[in-house]
């Protein structure tokens, strides 16, 4: 679960609107899985990271959604590119590699 105010960061700085298509918003939805670290594991605040996190609509969530990556692979990595730059992910996937 994304605590709420990363939740809130992230909309404030995407203005509600999804950051790959700017339709509006549904969901927010971490650029790196839940399972770098899980729930509970260690690195939980780092994969909360306003960072790891997007504003998305559904269509784009579902998109880079990890269960159905097979699916339409050339629009998934386009998606995870345009949220990556958004967000500012380049910055945190070096901290990460500090790790």
């Amino acid at each position: 679960m994304i605590p709420p105010k990363v939740r809130a960061a992230v909309w404030n700085r995407s203005g509600g609107l999804c950051e790959s298509c700017r339709r509006p918003a549904t969901d927010p939805a971490h650029i790196e899985h839940r399972k770098m670290g899980g729930r509970h594991g260690k690195l939980e605040a780092f994969i909360n990271d306003p960072r790891n996190v997007a504003a998305a609509c559904r269509s784009c969530h579902d998109l880079i959604d990890v269960r159905r990556k097979e699916l339409y692979p050339g629009e998934r990595l386009d998606v995870l590119q345009k949220f990556k730059q958004a967000t500012g992910w380049e910055s945190w996937n070096d901290e990460k590699g500090r790790l």
